[in-house]
């Protein structure tokens, strides 16, 4: 669904269900300071909105999102640690 599409339907969508609420899924790109979707949705219905990113591993950056998710992995995708020893021709090259 492209970034004006889906605003004009979510716009359409309130207009007609007065206090009604709507959470809409789309990638970063398209919620990211507030840009796309959720701008043009609020310019077309002045609506608030609040905007809710995973965060990405990166830095963080002011004003990218309202809300940042902190999730953690599944347990059984999490890493874990583990050593090998270093051959001995690995050793001497440092």
């Amino acid at each position: 669904m492209g970034r004006e599409h889906g605003s004009s339907d979510s716009a359409n969508y309130l207009a007609h269900r007065p206090g009604s609420r709507m959470v809409i899924l789309a990638g970063n790109g398209h919620l990211e300071f507030g840009s796309g979707i959720p701008k043009r949705a609020y310019r077309l219905t002045g609506k608030s909105y609040a905007t809710i990113l995973p965060h990405s591993g990166g830095p963080l950056e002011e004003g990218i999102a309202d809300y940042i998710l902190f999730p953690r992995a599944p347990r059984h995708l999490r890493r874990r640690s583990f050593s090998l020893p270093l051959s001995r021709a690995v050793k001497d090259r440092w």
